[in-house]
């Protein structure tokens, strides 16, 4: 889930947002047994660099292993995944 940013028309980059995070709990396929509990929630702040759209649409968090990144995307929707991770393990999730 996300909400909400509210910008004026002539906010400037870079400027910063709050995110609130939890990572996921580690499950089995079959059957659902969890391996590793939900972590807590986790609050940072994020920089978001630009350039603005004209049009802007989406506001798009990328989380890496090391870090996150905030951008702005326009009317053609979120940039696709910029990273893929393999599985921790052969039946878990």
């Amino acid at each position: 889930m996300s909400c909400c940013v509210v910008m004026g028309r002539n906010t400037n980059t870079p400027f910063w947002i709050n995110v609130e995070y939890q990572m996921d709990a580690l499950e089995t396929y079959s059957p659902r047994k969890e391996i590793e509990p939900a972590g807590p929630y986790i609050n940072t702040r994020v920089r978001v660099d630009g350039p603005i759209p004209p049009d802007p649409e989406y506001l798009e968090i990328h989380f890496y292993q090391d870090h996150i990144e905030a951008a702005i995307s326009g009317p053609s929707g979120p940039s696709p995944p910029r990273l893929k991770l393999q599985s921790r393990s052969d039946f878990a999730r």
